[in-house]
This record gives C-alpha cells, sequence and structure tokens, in this order.
C-alpha cells in the first residue's frame, strides 16, 4: 500500500480505508490536534496535565509544536506508592526530551495526604482531586487554559458511563473545551486530542 499524500510506503492505516506513511500520519494527528486549536481559539499560556501515560505525553509533545503557545508542563503526585514514582520518572523523562521543566503538585507534601490514606475512595474521587489541584494550578499562576490528554475513545466511554449510573449532569462537561468562568474562577480547559481515537494517539507515540 502506498501513502494517500506521496509514494511512499504506508505505514498506518487511519479512516476510511486511508493509508499513510509515517510522516503524513503525524501531520494528519497534528492537523486534528490544530482544529480544535483554532476553533476554540486557543492561545496564550497553557497548563499542560501530565500523568506519565502515552496521551498525556502525546498531547505535551503535540502542543510544544505550536510557537504561538507558551507551555506549563505539570504533574499530580497522588501518592499512589510505586505507581506515583514511576509515572513521576516518565514525566521527567518527557519533559526532558522537550527541554521543559514540569511543576510538580505533591499531593503529601502540601496537603498532608495522599490518595492511598483516604479511606473508601472512588475513580471519581481521583478525578476530582484532579481537576480542582490543575485548576488551583492554572489560577495562581495566572494561565490561559488547561489542556489534558483525553481523547474520543475516552470522551465515549464517559458519556456511556454517565448514562448508565444515572449522572446525566456529568455530561454537561463533554465537548473538546469549556471557557474559562472569571467569575467562578476557573479557567479554560482544552482537550486537543478529542478528535482522536485511543487508537491513533496510540500509534503516534510509537
Amino acid at each position: 500500500m502506498k501513502c494517500y499524500k506521496c509514494n511512499k510506503k504506508a505505514v498506518v492505516l487511519i479512516r476510511r480505508k486511508k493509508y499513510a506513511c509515517k510522516e503524513h500520519f503525524n501531520r494528519w494527528v497534528r492537523g486534528r490536534v490544530e482544529s480544535v486549536i483554532r476553533k476554540f481559539k486557543v492561545k496564550g499560556k497553557i497548563a499542560v496535565a501530565i500523568s506519565g501515560g502515552k496521551d498525556s505525553a502525546t498531547c505535551l509533545k503535540l502542543l510544544s509544536t505550536f510557537k504561538n503557545l507558551q507551555i506549563f508542563p505539570f504533574h499530580i503526585n497522588l501518592g499512589i506508592k510505586n505507581y506515583s514514582r514511576n509515572c513521576l520518572k516518565a514525566v521527567r523523562k518527557v519533559c526532558s526530551e522537550l527541554k521543559l521543566e514540569p511543576y510538580i503538585i505533591d499531593l503529601k507534601k502540601e496537603y498532608g495526604i495522599t490518595l492511598d490514606r483516604v479511606k473508601g475512595k472512588k475513580c471519581s474521587d481521583c478525578g476530582t482531586i484532579k481537576r480542582y489541584l490543575s485548576n488551583k494550578f492554572a489560577f495562581e499562576n495566572k494561565l490561559d487554559w488547561v489542556a489534558t490528554g483525553h481523547n474520543l475513545t475516552d470522551e465515549v466511554v464517559f458519556i456511556f458511563n454517565n448514562l448508565l449510573s444515572g449522572q446525566v449532569s456529568q455530561l454537561l462537561r463533554i465537548g473538546p473545551a469549556l471557557p474559562s468562568m472569571e467569575e467562578k474562577k476557573l479557567v479554560g480547559r482544552v482537550k486537543p486530542l478529542y478528535f482522536l481515537m485511543e487508537s491513533e494517539t496510540e500509534k503516534f507515540a510509537i
């Protein structure tokens, strides 16, 4: 198979039976991210949440290619034994490759507690903590947006889970971006990978 843009050998199958070489696949991925940035007029100083996983690393790498954006990567260390240690190691590695210095929000150092010590915790509790701390970081540092590595697959799962559990009000949070609400001290949030499926971000990360 040949790349849909050039005569090079295709290495990736993307949507609608479209084949691409690595170079043009990467350009296609960046184009999907650029469509979010342009549509929602994302500009200025961007706080990029880095978890240590591939999606947030991909998000950071792609956003760092946009010259009109000032990138401020940050990581929330929840203090989950070996898991958090490995995540922090991965965060420092990807930031070092991009010559960026990550800001580390350490739950234990700043609040005297770790997620391991929270009794009866649920996945939703972790999400609430992360949203609060990410907004606090961005607001206090006068940043314009908080960017996360959520992709289209994540969004579909989020929608179905909330429909099945009857938490319809949570669906107000869906979409590529939520604008700032200055009166509530809420910084705008954006999902640059919103128009990409998880399988596509995985291929980009390889």
